[in-house]
C-alpha cells in the first residue's frame, strides 16, 4: 500500500513532533534505504484508528533504540530497563503519536476513535500497510507501519511547518509555513480488545 502525501507529512510531521518533544530525539526519516524489519529483539506498538474511518499505526524498533528512548524519557535508570517499562513508553510514544497524526488528517471540529495500544515482540504480520523508516542521530532505527489510507480526509495538500522532508515534488513540506493543525478533534480511546484483523 502507497500512503498519500498527506499521509506520509502527517507520520513524518508526529514521529519528529513526539521523539523530539517527549523523549528529546531527533529523528530523520530514511529515504533511500529499505527499512529492516528482520533484528530478533524488536518490540512493536499498535493503536488502531476506529473512526472516521478504520487504520492503524504501529511503531517498532529494537530493544536497544528502546531503552535509550527510556532513558531519554526517565532519566538514567539504576537498574536494567524492564520489558514492561520498554512497552508502557512505546505506548505512549505510539498513543502520541497517531493522535498528533489523526488531528493532523482529520479537519478541524471532526472527531476520532482510537482503540487502546497492543504491544508485542518480532515482527507481526502487518499485511500491505506501509513502512516508513526513520533514524535517530546516534544511528538507532524506527519504523513506523501505517494503514490510514482512508484517513486522509483534508480533500487538499497538508501544510505542515518545518518537516525537514521533501514531497515527491521536490518542494519543501510546510513551505508556506502554516500548519494545518486540527488539535481540537479529539480521541476517545475505546477499551474494546479486538484482534489485529
Amino acid at each position: 500500500m502507497t500512503s498519500s502525501e498527506n499521509v506520509t507529512k502527517a507520520v513524518f510531521r508526529a514521529m519528529s513532533d513526539t521523539f523530539e518533544g517527549m523523549a528529546f530525539v531527533q529523528i530523520s526519516r530514511l529515504e533511500d534505504e529499505s527499512p529492516d524489519t528482520t533484528a530478533d529483539d524488536m518490540i512493536w506498538s499498535r493503536v488502531d484508528v476506529k473512526a472516521p474511518a478504520a487504520g492503524f499505526m504501529a511503531i517498532a524498533y529494537t530493544r536497544e533504540v528502546g531503552v535509550h528512548i527510556v532513558e531519554s524519557l526517565y532519566g538514567m535508570l539504576e537498574e536494567p530497563c524492564s520489558q514492561e517499562l520498554l512497552q508502557d513508553s512505546l505506548n505512549e510514544i505510539v498513543n502520541t503519536v497517531i493522535g498528533r497524526c489523526m488531528s493532523l488528517l482529520v479537519p478541524a471540529g471532526q472527531t476520532f476513535e482510537l482503540g487502546l495500544p497492543k504491544t508485542g515482540e518480532g515482527w507481526p504480520d502487518f499485511g500491505d500497510a506501509e513502512i516508513h523508516g526513520f533514524s535517530t542521530m546516534d544511528g538507532g532505527r524506527l519504523l513506523a507501519i501505517t494503514d490510514l489510507g482512508d484517513l486522509d480526509l483534508l480533500g487538499a495538500p497538508l501544510e505542515v511547518e518545518g518537516g525537514g522532508g521533501k514531497s515527491s515534488g521536490g518542494d519543501e513540506w510546510g513551505d508556506s509555513g502554516e500548519s494545518n493543525d486540527a488539535w481540537g478533534a479529539s480521541g476517545s480511546p475505546d477499551s474494546s480488545d479486538d484482534d489485529w484483523g
